[in-house]
């Protein structure tokens, strides 16, 4: 899973459509909607309703933005302390 699928998730969630949230996310929307699409498969699960419009999430995709939110927050946070961790190293050489 690439963790920018969980970012582009979460735009598509803030927008409500995939049309703007590619645009917010600069790429184009058939290529946001294979990343998505491939955090589906990553998942094992569909997080969007294809079929219906305006944009849908399915019981999944709904019952897990905040799960989504919590894990890119872990993730920046891990990130953050081993970029403090790595200058610390730095530091006392």
């Amino acid at each position: 899973m690439d963790i920018k699928w969980v970012e582009d998730f979460l735009a598509l969630v803030e927008h409500g459509s995939f049309t703007k949230a590619a645009e917010v996310r600069h790429v184009t929307q058939s290529g946001f909607s294979r990343r998505i699409r491939s955090l589906e498969c990553s998942l094992g699960v569909d997080l969007v309703k294809r079929n219906v419009f305006p944009t849908t999430l399915t019981n999944a995709g709904e019952q897990n933005i905040e799960s989504m939110k919590l894990l890119l927050n872990q993730y920046f946070d891990l990130q953050r302390k081993i970029e403090e961790n790595e200058k610390q190293i730095l530091n006392m050489r």
